[in-house]
Parts: structure tokens; sequence; C-alpha cells
């Protein structure tokens, strides 16, 4: 069992030494450079994100439940829905920034940076989706 602990560092022992030996030492910008097959522009994704988990907030702070108690649940379970889809985009995102790390389109510093950008967006959908909860007096 104490041995349990060390299995989660080991993916590390094989990323450093690629990274050692292929040189991570890209300049540092948040996308990959013109014309590598991963081109995407992580800012424009990240951006777009940005709106989706605004908009997404936005309206939970916005809707008091009304209506009958049906109306009010239709109106909890379109914005809990609402929320998962765009925690699907963000996971999404996640996933393209890992894939772009191990094919060393991105250097580790700018996916340290996205990733952190993309840490603050997921907390600001999950206070939102507790505010929705308590607003309804749910808990899922």
């Amino acid at each position: 069992m104490k041995h349990v602990k060390y299995i989660f560092l080991l993916p590390l022992f094989f990323l450093i030494p690629g990274f050692l030996l292929n040189g991570c030492g890209r300049a540092e910008t948040d996308t990959p450079a013109a014309g590598t097959e991963e081109a995407f522009d992580y800012n424009k994704m990240r951006q777009t994100l940005t709106s989706h988990v605004s908009d997404t907030v936005s309206r939970v702070e916005n809707t008091m439940p009304e209506g009958t108690s049906d109306e009010q649940k239709n109106q909890f379970f379109a914005l809990k829905h609402e929320i998962e889809q765009v925690e699907q985009e963000l996971t999404d995102y996640d996933h393209q920034l890992e894939n772009a790390l191990l094919n060393h389109s991105i250097s580790l510093s700018d996916y340290q940076n996205q990733s952190t950008k993309l840490d603050n967006l997921e907390d600001l959908l999950d206070s939102a989706e507790e505010r929705l909860d308590f607003s309804f007096g749910m808990e899922l």
C-alpha cells in the first residue's frame, strides 16, 4: 500500500526525459507555430469558453425559481444541463491541451498557463452550479 502513491509519479519519469531530450524550449506563446499540423488558436478557444462560462454563470445568477413545482424543476434541469454542456466543452479543451503537450505542439509552460486559466473557468462554473442548487433547494 505504501508504494501505491508512487504509481502516480511514474508517468512523470517518462515525460520529463522526453522534454529534456527534445528540448522543450519553444518560444513561449499561447499558440503553436503556424504551419504545424496542430495549428490551433488556443487563445481564441479559451475566449470562446470564457464567453460560454460567463453566459451560463450570468443565466444562473439571474434565474430565480418561478411557477409551479414542475416549472421550477424544468428551470433547474435546463440550467443544470447547460452547465453540464459547458463542463464537457472544458473537458474537451483540457484533452486538446494534453494531446498538444504530448505531441510537442505546445510547450510545458504554455500548457501550464492554459491549464491554470481552464481551472479558473471550471471554478467559476462550479460556483454557479452550487448557487443553482442552493437557489432551487436541490442537490443532485
